[in-house]
């Protein structure tokens, strides 16, 4: 709560990226090639074996990872199968692993001509990737591509972005993060551009068919040499609001050409909000090897509070500014109200609360192309349940304890939420 480093927790080299927590306070952590699983106490969990143990795996490129509830994995970017007796030999690019960390040898595994680096689930249970492919499943993909559940490529699926060419023939096709929204659409922050267009881009929304958005006009940032030593400004994070703005976070020191250094609070319409972040500046972190000032993500807290964090000393809120030694890499912001009220008109209740096995909503009355969703304290959400009578039973066994936040859903809007304990 204090920032003080938690000394009941084990402090390992298991692994340095994403981070995924699960059920009964276990964790999922990416390495540099592979996943891992952790206890609750972040010793490494046995019973998820480490991937390259098994029989048909060999870890290359590591990209990113996908949990299911009951713990099995879905991995991606550029790793070599030798499964013969089904078929499975060579480089492949999306691998299925069981709950206990073996190659799961049920599934059919794909391929592409690259490694994928981004991966998200939809609500319905496919999957939006990104990352350096050009061809996947034997068919052409654009930046942003979409797959069935199955892994299968959806051919209904197109997105207008393209890669930047680079001086050595290639191109980058940078995609920092992809959210999938309630009503289907798709916001994807990154760093390229349109077809047809030479104009660099780090924030877009996509319609459910992968093509722009015309309701949103895309987000061009741009970075000095000064303000980081990364070639590309680009977004790394993306947060979006129940109200349909969003803030975003990277490796940028301006938005549509203002002073905004590495975050910034975008309208549901893609213009720049002029009320948050107005002076927010992340300081620099150098060593005689680097000099980074970026921001990596941001993730909301219980409370209402927001973590970011990134490679960074000291941080300006635009009226405070605090030194490197008071902040740096992780920093909790207060004050900003962006939350969603609660619709006037719209009265619930939530009973029991705190609950275990499931709770009950009764709503005074039914709004139309009404849903529930939960999310976890990182935002993730992780149940998502249609409301079609006034009292309804949400079941909440396959979730671990915590403080989840409830949303109410009508037309796509979010029209109130409320906190929901999960006790064991």
């Amino acid at each position: 709560m204090n920032g003080v480093r938690d000394t009941d927790y084990y402090t390992s080299g298991l692994g340095g990226g994403k981070l995924t927590l699960w059920m009964n306070n276990k964790s999922y952590i990416a390495t540099d090639q592979t996943v891992r699983r952790l206890g609750p106490d972040g010793t490494q969990d046995a019973s998820f074996i480490e991937m390259n143990a098994g029989p048909y795996f060999s870890s290359l490129q590591g990209g990113d990872y996908h949990v299911f509830p009951d713990g099995r994995v879905l991995m991606t970017g550029t790793h070599q199968l030798n499964d013969p007796v089904r078929g499975f030999v060579g480089y492949y690019n999306l691998i299925w692993f069981s709950n206990t960390g073996y190659l799961d040898t049920t599934r059919v595994h794909r391929q592409g001509n690259g490694s994928i680096t981004r991966i998200r689930e939809q609500p319905d249970g496919r999957f939006l990737c990104s990352g350096n492919v050009q061809w996947y499943d034997g068919q052409p993909v654009s930046v942003v591509f979409r797959v069935e559940a199955d892994g299968a490529v959806d051919p209904s699926y197109s997105s207008p972005l393209e890669g930047i060419p680079t001086d050595i023939g290639s191109s980058f096709r940078g995609v920092g993060d992809i959210e999938p929204l309630a009503d289907g659409r798709t916001l994807v922050g990154g760093y390229w551009r349109l077809a047809g267009s030479t104009d660099t881009i780090g924030v877009m929304r996509l319609m459910p068919d992968g093509s722009q958005d015309p309701s949103f006009d895309p987000v061009p940032l741009s970075a000095s040499g000064a303000f980081t030593n990364w070639i590309f400004p680009a977004t790394n994070d993306i947060l979006p609001l129940p109200d349909g703005r969003m803030i975003i976070v990277g490796n940028f020191d301006h938005v549509r050409g203002v002073p905004r250094g590495g975050i910034a609070m975008i309208n549901a319409d893609g213009s720049l909000n002029e009320e948050y972040f107005v002076g927010a500046s992340c300081g620099n972190y150098s060593s005689p090897e680097v000099n980074y000032r970026y921001i990596a993500g941001i993730v909301p807290a219980p409370d209402g509070s927001y973590y970011i964090y990134g490679a960074y000393r000291g941080y300006n809120d635009g009226t405070t500014s605090y030194w490197p030694w008071e902040q740096g890499f992780v920093s909790r912001l207060y004050g900003l109200n962006v939350g969603v009220r609660e619709h006037e008109r719209f009265a619930f209740k939530l009973y029991p609360n705190p609950a275990n096995a499931t709770t009950t909503i009764e709503l005074q009355h039914l709004p139309s192309a009404a849903t529930v969703s939960l999310r976890d304290a990182l935002g993730r959400e992780v149940l998502q349940q249609r409301l079609s009578e006034r009292s309804t039973t949400v079941q909440l066994q396959a979730l671990s304890e915590g403080i989840y936040t409830l949303q109410f859903i009508s037309e796509g809007k979010v029209i109130a939420q409320e906190k929901l304990i999960v006790q064991p």
